[in-house]
């Protein structure tokens, strides 16, 4: 083993303490993260819609106050939107009550 080894043992000791450092992380704020679906209007003759096929388009949202039901997203996922849809990491879906939008920052604010 000459210094090469030594470097790449390092490297990988590295490399192996940010996967793990990583993967922690993600396990805190996966619950935080839900997604997010534009969906066209629903009036009384309107069906419900189905789920949306595999690879449908929408974007995702973090929970920034869960007691009140405050999603942040991006603007460009909700924009023109009848209705938008934010699905919990434990499969639920709830229809939000409105949005406040800033197109000039991409960012937009659901209330479910």
């Amino acid at each position: 083993p000459g210094v090469g080894g030594e470097c790449r043992a390092q490297a990988t000791g590295e490399a192996e303490a940010l996967s793990a450092r990583f993967r922690q992380a993600v396990r805190r704020v996966a619950p935080s993260v839900v997604g997010v679906r534009a969906l066209p209007p629903q009036g009384p003759d309107t069906p419900r819609p189905e789920p949306p096929p595999a690879g449908e388009a929408g974007g995702s949202g973090v929970v920034i106050d869960a007691a009140r039901g405050i999603v942040l997203t991006n603007d460009h996922v909700v924009a023109g939107a009848g209705r938008i849809a934010v699905t919990w990491p434990d499969g639920r879906e709830r229809i939000a009550s409105r949005a406040v939008r800033d197109p000039k920052s991409d960012l937009a604010i659901v209330f479910v």
